[in-house]
């Protein structure tokens, strides 16, 4: 070998040694740095959860409660009011004919969710699996064991608030990680997210009603909500405020705020006093928000359904395609501002099946006997049920808010003339 080539593969040779040694020291400087960060992250959630748990531990007050607002009580007409139908339908000249453009994918093709198991360090041996259906939803979930409180003491503050203590010394952040990708792999709201911990809390819980409540609260908490529990004897509610009115459920304001009494148990609850606490934890501070933006991706039970009206001397028949997994979803959804459902999102199926079948019926015609065969199809084609069978709801506001709607989307050409008896 030459001098050169030596000199050459002696300097190649050092310089790699020392990289590989200043990327050892960077990666150990790295390493120290990020042991700092996390301790003193550590530290400072210690802080905030010793300062709440101090906080939980002082006097509680009684609060009286409220009777859930009612949203009318005159009774609907038993009888479907029908409009009278003019002979012909209104073909008024100066009215473009409608186009409709309308690009989905065929929801045919969709298979079932899939959530596999979280991988966990196999040196983490205190965490165990947890499986459950959400409705219709395979879940799997790996958690602390040491999450699973005892909690066999009388109710009272100092029972709770050392329930919080244990759950907040507890490895408690994988499962929170874990259930923040499963909410948005299932494009929860905050009612689904609620319903989600809730019932991820009962199956750790084995459906224990106090302790499921507990760790709902808890979780929510961690997450930023401002939500509360209070007891009564021997039970423990769980405290929620939103930002929309909600009908029907028990309730005390704080600052302004109501907190409801809310069960996802299905059990009601009809309580005149409970002992809480007037504060919140610190940065939590959302507030639940009841708007359904997306529809919750969940597991697929498809049924059909067919919708049938009149448009003068034809008849149709609009075959609609839903999942019951999210019709059960929304029947445990609670009564509240009408803006809610207006403006909430169908579901895949149900969106696809009816904008396919009704495309067909709307092309061609004008925008005027367009929007007359649409106000006859969701006139008609939908059961009309009496007070007796659901809540009562007074029609005037209903129309009143459903033609605000629709003059948003009309051209402004077509006029609008409502005659309503108060």
């Amino acid at each position: 070998m030459s001098i050169d080539r030596y000199m050459k593969y002696f300097v190649v040779t050092i310089l790699s040694l020392l990289f590989t040694f200043s990327v050892l020291f960077a990666q150990d400087d790295y390493k120290k740095w990020l042991e700092e960060q996390n301790k003193k992250y550590q530290e400072y959630k210690d802080k905030k959860d010793k300062a709440f748990v101090d906080f939980l531990q002082q006097e509680w007050k009684k609060m009286q409660m409220m009777q859930g607002f009612v949203p009318d009580e005159n009774p609907k007409p038993d009888e479907f009011p029908v409009a009278e139908q003019i002979d012909t339908p209104q073909q008024q000249p100066g009215y473009p004919k409608v186009k409709i453009d309308i690009e989905l994918p065929d929801p045919g093709t969709r298979k079932q969710p899939e959530f596999k198991p979280v991988a966990v360090d196999p040196a983490a041996k205190e965490f165990v699996p947890l499986e459950m259906s959400f409705y219709g939803t395979d879940l799997h979930i790996m958690y602390d064991k040491n999450i699973l409180v005892d909690f066999d003491k009388k109710v009272d503050k100092q029972a709770i608030s050392d329930f919080w203590a244990i759950l907040s010394r507890s490895d408690y952040e994988p499962l929170v990680s874990q259930i923040e990708k499963l909410r948005s792999k299932m494009y929860l709201n905050d009612w689904g997210f609620c319903t989600l911990l809730y019932q991820i809390g009962s199956k750790m819980y084995q459906k224990n009603q106090n302790q499921s409540v507990l760790i709902t609260w808890f979780l929510l908490t961690k997450f930023g909500y401002d939500v509360k529990v209070g007891y009564y004897e021997d039970e423990i509610f769980l405290l929620i405020p939103t930002k929309q009115l909600v009908y029907g459920l028990t309730f005390f304001t704080i600052a302004e705020k109501n907190y409801y009494v809310v069960s996802f148990s299905k059990k009601d609850h009809e309580i005149n006093t409970l002992f809480t606490y007037d504060g919140s934890y610190p940065d939590a501070k959302k507030i639940v928000d009841l708007r359904i933006d997306d529809s919750p991706h969940l597991g697929i039970e498809i049924s059909k359904k067919e919708l049938n009206f009149n448009y003068f001397n034809d008849k149709y028949s609009i075959p609609v395609r839903f999942n019951n997994n999210v019709i059960e979803f929304y029947k445990t959804y609670p009564l509240t501002d009408l803006t809610v459902y207006f403006y909430s999102t169908p579901s895949t199926d149900a969106k696809y099946s009816l904008l396919m079948n009704l495309k067909p019926i709307l092309e061609g015609k004008s925008e005027l006997e367009s929007v007359n065969i649409l106000l006859r199809f969701v006139q008609t084609a939908f059961q009309y049920k009496t007070d007796k069978e659901q809540k009562p709801m007074a029609i005037a506001p209903v129309v009143k808010e459903v033609l605000k709607m629709l003059r948003s989307s009309l051209p402004a050409s077509i006029e609008i003339r409502q005659s309503i008896d108060k």
